[in-house]
């Protein structure tokens, strides 16, 4: 069974860190996590392209850009 992690994030870029900081950590990682960014300010896209380079798999990158 394949898992899927969906986060949604708005200019809250300290939020969305500890979020990912948490998915990080479990036990069972899910397959994979994607991010509903709804056109967030610069902090956020730096936030997720940084956790994106360091991604141990396949990175399709920001939807949309």
């Amino acid at each position: 069974m394949k898992t899927t992690l969906l986060i949604t994030t708005y200019n809250w870029p300290k939020a969305l860190e500890l979020v990912l900081y948490s998915v990080l950590h479990q036990h069972v990682m899910p397959d994979e996590v994607v991010i509903a960014d709804d056109g967030s300010t610069e902090e956020t896209k730096k936030l997720i392209d940084r956790y994106a380079e360091n991604a141990s798999t396949g990175n399709l990158g920001l939807a949309g850009r």
